[in-house]
């Protein structure tokens, strides 16, 4: 038939309506991710609703106008626009007011989703271009070839790498970067990174960080000069601490992750020549104990690489001039400058300044001990330090170096303190003092404590029960208990904590054997440790506070207070289904979590979109983790005795976000008044669902965990790389996964098969490897 644009925008609208009604009344019937649209993309469509229906307004008076975000102009008016469409099926008056009420409805949810979600992520734009620093620097016979002369006045200076090998080159290469901003989402908790050549080194530094920054802001890990070289690192990484050596190979991806926006910590390192070519005309002296001035802290003696300028009898590794002999006239040579800024210039010509500012220097030469190079815009910054800020003094070789350091030691845990905060951005600990661990509490039947006990009896030595590192210790009646050490922790057998309601856990909790017999400790070094050793089945430990969390693969696992977490000990037999696929386990634990929560309160469907990220994280929407599942196995006889930690956030909101807060936000928005989560209440939903879920599967009823698995699945259709044997990568879509749990992929061939990860610390779904086949 043949309409005006009015009439069209009309039935443009009315088609709308029924779309948003079938898409979500499926969804809600099935419950299945693969039905349900993204928040993000409700919330487009919502949009172009809003848009069609104000252009519909608009073009009954006649107007000219434009739909927001499509490519497409109309003139209004009768004669204007003539298209020929398909008869639309009139509609009655009921089934109008009835969609017009249910695409509010939907509106108003999805506005809130929508508005919670992008409150809570943010996105990464990338845009692949090559960078080329430009500096004037140039030996006497080029200066006339330089694109700006150098100046001794603080102007900028323009550099381009290609080669390392001529001091003098006046062009030289740096590889790939992305101009484009890092945004510091809250997807997952921000690493900060640590690479050295050195392992101690290496170790030294991730203790320093661990004593200083925020104790549940950050996760600490170590990488290596090939996981520095891709760019898995970079997304989550807040800061990246180097020391020494940086290999050429890696250079490209520390320009690109500048250029980006991230921030670096250079202790001592090669890399301050790639940004700052001035100071390869120098000579280092390595570790020599000097004094220098930053800030408050004045002459502070500690180890230094000593920019020289005159030849040192010896050539270091750091040199960078070339091994032939220097003329006479180069023996001695003026301190020069440091320049005030660098331009660095992508391949696409954008320009980008690098801006240098001297923070201190030491009295031999009064060259600069600290540097600080900046990116106004996205905000990249590295800090250059030639002071050993991550040497302890313990790891001196001479008395007298080792005196000095120990005297300057406060000072140097300030300075790198400072220069965290000030100049990094990142949040440092409160010194107010050092967290204390506190003693445990036995909790369960009277009589299946008492069994529990006298079956570990014999295991003890002096009244303690011995599991690898950790002790421990059952206090009866009258018994007083001795402080609580990394290396010992008592436990009150007949006492319940304060801070822990016994009554409501136990009347929530729904199983026969797990979280039956529970220990609770308000500070503690590690739930892992307590059940280090084959203890009983359904053994629950939860703390409210750990101060050695331990993650996948011996991460860090934070543990702030507010985070439900627990480890459990569950035993299989060998000849059972999980028995025989133990790594599934985990799958179930993790869909006992996201279960166990939408049982507690129908409602909570409005208020969650609760997803599950392979292998073990918990995910709210497609962006934001909140929680994680680790899961260790060991054989005993015919058992396997499986160690299970897990996690989610409940009433925390840093690092990520937590459940509560989003309960605090639909209640606000929705004039409701749901209760909030209590920890109780969702740890014995959790052992209850886990529970039920486990007897399922080992009653021949696999396809219960899985089927619940799906619901939650977070990658269906997602495409990823992997990794052939040959080291081939191959594009493939995530298709689910197998009986032993690991990803299923489906090539464009229509092939499916498993992969395993590569083990990077950061993220599982990144360098994804094809198993070889024996």
């Amino acid at each position: 038939m043949l309409c005006t644009s009015h009439e069209k925008f009309n039935i443009i609208k009315k088609w709308m309506i029924f779309l948003f009604i079938a898409e979500n009344l499926a969804a809600e019937q099935y419950r299945r991710p693969s039905l349900c649209r993204s928040a993000s993309q409700w919330k487009f469509h919502v949009e172009l609703l809003q848009n069609y229906t104000t252009c519909a307004d608009e073009a009954a008076k006649g107007k000219t106008i434009s739909v927001p975000g499509q490519d497409v102009k109309i003139m209004a008016g009768t004669e204007a626009l003539k298209t020929e469409l398909e008869p639309v099926p009139e509609t009655s008056g009921s089934i109008n007011a009835k969609a017009s009420e249910e695409v509010r409805r939907i509106m108003r949810e999805e506005q809130y989703r929508a508005k919670n979600i992008d409150a809570l992520s943010s996105e990464i734009r990338r845009k692949s271009a090559s960078v080329n620093v430009l500096s004037s620097e140039s030996s006497p016979q080029s200066s006339n070839e330089s694109s700006v002369a150098v100046s001794a006045q603080s102007t900028p200076i323009r550099q381009s790498f290609q080669g390392r090998k001529n001091t003098f080159s006046s062009l030289h290469s740096i590889g790939s970067a992305s101009t484009a901003s890092i945004v510091s989402g809250k997807y997952k908790p921000p690493n900060v990174l640590v690479y050295s050549e050195s392992p101690t080194t290496t170790e030294n530094m991730k203790g320093l960080l661990s004593e200083l920054l925020h104790k549940h802001k950050y996760t600490i890990y170590s990488v290596t000069s090939n996981q520095l070289a891709s760019s898995v690192w970079t997304v989550n990484c807040s800061l990246l601490v180097i020391c020494g050596n940086v290999p050429e190979n890696v250079e490209r991806s520390l320009i690109s992750y500048l250029l980006r926006g991230g921030k670096l910590l250079c202790l001592c390192s090669t890399f301050l020549h790639t940004l700052l070519p001035t100071f390869r005309t120098a000579e280092v002296r390595e570790r020599e104990l000097v004094r220098f001035t930053y800030g408050r802290w004045s002459r502070v003696r500690l180890m230094h690489h000593v920019f020289c300028y005159q030849n040192s009898p010896a050539r270091t590794k750091f040199s960078r001039e070339a091994d032939e002999p220097p003329n006479e006239k180069d023996r001695i040579s003026p301190v020069p400058q440091t320049p005030s800024s660098v331009e660095v210039v992508d391949s696409e010509g954008v320009t980008h300044t690098l801006h240098v500012q001297v923070l201190g220097a030491e009295e031999t030469w009064q060259t600069p001990s600290l540097l600080l190079a900046y990116f106004i815009s996205p905000g990249g910054r590295a800090v250059f330090s030639q002071v050993h800020l991550e040497l302890n003094p313990s790891d001196c070789s001479e008395e007298h170096e080792e005196e000095a350091l120990r005297h300057s030691d406060v000072a140097r845990k300030e300075i790198i303190k400072d220069l965290l905060s000030t100049h990094l951005g990142l949040e440092c600990a409160n010194t107010s003092g050092q967290v204390t661990l506190t003693v445990a509490y036995f909790l369960g039947r009277h009589e299946l404590k008492l069994e529990f006990l006298n079956k570990m009896k014999h295991l003890k030595q002096d009244g303690v029960l011995r599991l690898g590192q950790l002790g421990l210790k059952f206090c009866g009646k009258g018994e007083v208990p001795p402080p609580a050490t990394p290396t010992l922790l008592p436990i009150l057998v007949h006492s319940c904590p304060h801070d822990f309601s016994t009554l409501e856990y136990f009347e929530n909790l729904h199983t026969e054997s797990i979280g039956r017999l529970l220990i609770y400790c308000e500070i503690l070094g590690s739930s892992m440790d307590v059940i280090n050793g084959e203890l009983a089945h359904g053994l629950a430990v939860v703390p409210s506070q750990q101060t050695s969390g331990k993650g996948r693969t011996a991460n860090q696992w934070l543990s702030p207070p507010g985070c439900a977490m627990y480890s459990l000990q569950i035993h299989l037999r060998m000849d059972s289904y999980l028995g025989s696929h133990p790594s599934v386990l985990q799958h179930a634990v993790s869909v006992a979590m996201v279960s166990s929560i939408y049982e507690m309160n129908p409602q909570f469907a409005q208020v969650f979109d609760l997803r599950l990220k392979w292998p073990n994280d918990i995910y709210i929407g497609d962006g934001v983790k909140i929680g994680g599942v680790i899961a260790t196995c060991i054989a005993s006889g015919g058992n396997l005795i499986c160690n299970v930690g897990a996690g989610i956030n409940l009433d925390n909101e840093a690092p990520t976000t937590c459940l509560n807060h989003f309960i605090q936000e639909y209640n606000k928005t929705y004039d409701q008044k749901l209760k909030k989560i209590s920890r109780e209440k969702l740890l014995a939903g959790i052992f209850t669902q886990l529970e039920k879920i486990i007897n399922e599967m080992q009653a021949g009823s696999v396809s219960y965990m899985y089927n619940l698995y799906y619901r939650y699945w977070l990658h269906g259709g997602a495409e990823v790389k992997v990794v052939d044997p040959s080291g081939n990568a191959r594009a493939v879509t995530i298709h689910g996964i197998d009986e032993n749990g690991f990803l299923e992929v489906r090539e464009a061939t229509g092939r499916v098969f498993s992969v395993h990860p590569d083990g990077n610390s950061f993220d599982m779904l990144e360098g994804l490897i094809i198993p070889k086949i024996k």
